[in-house]
């Protein structure tokens, strides 16, 4: 199994997110390479404590996939980018990657150089 520092080690993001902010969030996460892929899944109801009250929002899930080895900055960076004071994020490792598909996230996810 591979460590989480692996350079080539990859995790799964999981934010909640209003579908008002969803696509730009999404977005935002990928054109800035802090993931290599952002899917919208709608239809999320949420049910929390939020400041003493019991909230429930639909919301829209967000599942990303970047490069695990810096992934506390990338979290750090996704939270400047969510409207929300304290924005669900959390990273899971995957079990398995497809290599192909693991090489093309890990190249997403390089921070690029503009041509001189």
């Amino acid at each position: 199994m591979r460590s989480d520092t692996a350079p080539d080690a990859l995790c799964v993001l999981f934010v909640t997110i209003d579908a008002a902010h969803a696509a730009a969030f999404a977005r935002s996460a990928v054109q800035t390479r802090l993931v290599a892929c952002a899917n919208l899944l709608p239809g999320a109801r949420s049910v929390y404590w939020w400041q003493g009250e019991l909230c429930e929002d639909d919301e829209v899930l967000v599942w990303m996939e970047t490069r695990a080895q810096d992934v506390e900055r990338r979290i750090a960076a996704l939270a400047e980018l969510h409207p929300y004071d304290t924005p669900k994020i959390i990273a899971l490792p995957p079990s398995a990657v497809h290599p192909a598909y693991r090489r093309w996230c890990l190249t997403e996810t390089e921070p690029k150089t503009e041509p001189a």
